[in-house]
């Protein structure tokens, strides 16, 4: 089970190596810095974007399977779930009618759930980790260097929004990015992204084994 259900972010992971590596074997071949500059400035930001699409699709394909079977991630929904409905918005009061005339209030408590989490970039340290607080996944287990994570991220917003301009200096220079650190940076995302794939399938794996011992003792 887990692995057909981890097979689109796998895939992301494999693409996101090939085309970093290919990145890096364009940013050897040229010869310009400033060529070279934008080259390292495109592998941080497809890297950040890597890590973003591949959470999203485990949240997609994975995590209402995570909620229903994983206690810490039922009780991280269901805080999430109290939180909704005691809002007093129209959004939330709709939301509540909907729960009412359904046949399956929790499945659609989990869909607003994940389009909540999906919905908005994941290119932060604290979204990633919200995200895997309801996977019951703890923070330390998924990242242990958070400190270069938020380096990484704020490198990522520094292109983002302020072109790569060093804003301090008089002259409103570029920055220069040094291939060993972009490297780096590439390489903790990647194994960031790996050790979330991980982490899911550890849990889609000891939660089937679990309803296989059920299904046995049932018989």
């Amino acid at each position: 089970m887990d692995n057909k259900m981890l097979k689109k972010s796998n895939m992301i992971l494999t693409s996101l190596k090939s085309t970093i590596c290919s990145f890096f074997s364009l940013y050897n071949s040229l010869e310009q810095k400033e060529e070279n500059q934008n080259i390292l400035r495109a592998i941080v930001l497809f890297s950040c974007s890597g890590v973003d699409a591949i959470v999203k699709q485990l949240i997609n394909d994975t995590l209402e399977y995570v909620i229903e079977h994983d206690e810490g991630a039922f009780n991280q929904f269901k805080q999430f779930s109290t939180k909704k409905i005691q809002n007093k918005s129209e959004t939330d009061f709709n939301l509540l009618t909907e729960l009412l005339m359904c046949e399956n209030p929790r499945k659609i408590l989990i869909s607003v759930l994940k389009k909540e989490l999906t919905q908005n970039s994941l290119q932060s340290a604290e979204e990633l980790f919200r995200v895997a607080s309801y996977f019951n996944i703890e923070t330390k287990k998924l990242e242990p260097d958070d400190k270069k994570l938020r380096e990484i991220f704020k490198v990522r917003n520094q292109i983002t929004h302020e072109l790569d301009v060093d804003m301090t200096s008089s002259e409103f220079t570029l920055r220069n990015r040094e291939k060993s650190k972009v490297k780096e940076y590439s390489d903790h995302l990647l194994k960031l992204s790996e050790n979330f794939i991980k982490l899911v399938s550890a849990i889609l794996i000891e939660k089937e084994a679990i309803d296989e011992v059920s299904q046995i003792e049932d018989l």
